[in-house]
């Protein structure tokens, strides 16, 4: 089913986070925040979701695999 808005008007809602001051940290912590936002939109259909995000579904995959290695670092921080 085609969405009646124009690709460019799409949005993923990313919710209010603190990230860290370390650039590479923070940018890190928003991928991660996306993709998995970017998936539920998409009820975790990857080929979809690379499709509308415009990468491939192999990229995808492995923004997923860095996304869960930047959350079980920053869970390993908060203990």
């Amino acid at each position: 089913m085609k969405s009646a808005r124009p690709k460019s008007a799409r949005t993923i809602h990313v919710r209010h986070a603190k990230y860290p001051l370390n650039f590479r940290l923070a940018a890190d912590a928003f991928r991660a925040e996306y993709v998995a936002q970017a998936l539920k939109v998409f009820d975790g259909n990857v080929s979809r979701t690379a499709r509308e995000l415009g990468i491939t579904r192999r990229a995808l995959q492995l923004l997923v695999a860095k996304s869960r290695t930047v959350t079980d670092t920053q869970s390993a921080q908060d203990i």
